[in-house]
C-alpha cells in the first residue's frame, strides 16, 4: 500500500508515520507539510491508497477538506481519513463534500490501536488488485495505475499510452493483450483505442467524447461501425444500470 500523511504539525505527522511504519505491513508511508510538495507527489504517482489528512492548517484559508476535494477530482480511488481533534466542527462540511466520501477520521491525540485498525481496514479494502494495474513506461519504473482513473488507452505501433487526468504513460504493450487484463468497463471502440466507459461523456454516430476529446468508433472485428456503436451503448447502459 502507498499511504500519505498531510499535516502541518511535524510532531503529529512524524508520530503517525512512525506508528504506520511499525505496523509491520508492506507499505510505503510519506509525510508532507506543504501543499505544493503533496501535489507534486501525486503528479508523480499514479496510485495512492490513502491519505491521513489534517483538517486545520494554521495560516491557510483552506482546510483539509478543501485539499482532499482537489486531490479526489483526479484520484477517485484514494481514501481520505481525516485527522482532527475537533471533528464536530467540520462534520457537516465533511459529509457535504461533492467529491470526497470520507473513509473515516482519526481523533487527536490518537492511539496506536486506532491507527492499526485503519491499517487492517485499508488492507481488507485494497486486497482486490483488479482495480490497480502495474504499467511499465518506456525507460522507467512501473507505475501503479488506478484503473477507474484511466480515461483511455491508445496504441501506436509497438507502444501503448495510458491517458489519465494527471498525465500520460507510454510503454511497450499490445492493446489486444492489454484488453484481456482489464475490468469490464474498458471497451475497444477502435483498433487503436481502448476506452473507459465510465468517462464517456457523449456518444455520436462515429465517435465518443472523453474529457472533451473526440475518439473515433470504427468497424472492428466482425462488427460494423453501427454495430460497434450499439454494443458500446449497451455496455455503458448495463454498467450504469
Amino acid at each position: 500500500m502507498r499511504i500519505v500523511i498531510f499535516d502541518d504539525e511535524p510532531c503529529i505527522g512524524l508520530q503517525l508515520k512512525k506508528l504506520l511504519e511499525e505496523s509491520g505491513n508492506d507499505m510505503t508511508v510519506e509525510y508532507f507539510q506543504e501543499w505544493h510538495t503533496l501535489q507534486f507527489y501525486f503528479s508523480q504517482h499514479a496510485h495512492v491508497d490513502a491519505v491521513f489528512m489534517d483538517i486545520c492548517f494554521q495560516g491557510s484559508t483552506q482546510n483539509g477538506i478543501d485539499y482532499a476535494e482537489k486531490l479526489a477530482k483526479s484520484n477517485s480511488q484514494t481514501k481520505f481519513i481525516y485527522v482532527t481533534g475537533h471533528p464536530e466542527d467540520y462534520l457537516q462540511q465533511i459529509f457535504l463534500s461533492s467529491h470526497v466520501k470520507p473513509y473515516g477520521y482519526l481523533p487527536k491525540p490518537f492511539q496506536k490501536d486506532d491507527v492499526l485498525n485503519y491499517v487492517r481496514k485499508l488492507q481488507a479494502d485494497t486486497s482486490d488488485s483488479s482495480e490497480v494495474f502495474a504499467f511499465k513506461p518506456v525507460g522507467g519504473q512501473a507505475v501503479y495505475l488506478s484503473l477507474p482513473d484511466v480515461l483511455y488507452f491508445s496504441s501506436d505501433r509497438r507502444y501503448v499510452t495510458a491517458h489519465t487526468a494527471r498525465g500520460d504513460y507510454t510503454g511497450y504493450y499490445r492493446l489486444s493483450d492489454l484488453v484481456k487484463q482489464l475490468p469490464h468497463y474498458f471497451y475497444q471502440c477502435y483498433k487503436s483505442y481502448l476506452i473507459n466507459l465510465n468517462h464517456v461523456q457523449c456518444i455520436e454516430n462515429k465517435s465518443v467524447t472523453i474529457y472533451g476529446e473526440s475518439i473515433p468508433i470504427s468497424a472492428f472485428g466482425h462488427r460494423s461501425v453501427a454495430d460497434n456503436r450499439h454494443e458500446l451503448i449497451r455496455r455503458k447502459s448495463e454498467l450504469h444500470g
